[in-house]
């Protein structure tokens, strides 16, 4: 799902990446009103650009996403910290 720039999704993409927990936290609490929100697209537009490990710091204590969400960003953030451990062998061999 594409978001435009005035979407409240973007913007707490936008305040993920800033780590903003509290304009995070506000946007979040605006998200419960509308009914089309859905965190699997917002999951997938986090990973797209690559900014699920700000997101999971960002979210963590955020009660508005559901454990399952904030499971996904976990793992995401381990697979993340794998490759880049993965990565830094390949270059010390």
């Amino acid at each position: 799902m594409p978001y435009t720039i005035h979407s409240l999704e973007f913007q707490l993409a936008l305040s993920c990446a800033a780590l903003d927990v509290e304009k995070a936290l506000d946007l979040s609490t605006q998200l419960k009103n509308q009914s089309d929100f859905s965190e699997t697209d917002f999951f997938i537009f986090l990973r797209r650009h690559h900014i699920c490990e700000l997101a999971f710091h960002t979210l963590k204590e955020n009660s508005f996403f559901s454990n399952s969400f904030h499971l996904q960003l976990g793992f995401q953030v381990k697979a993340n910290q794998l490759k880049a451990i993965k990565g830094q062998l390949i270059q010390v061999k």
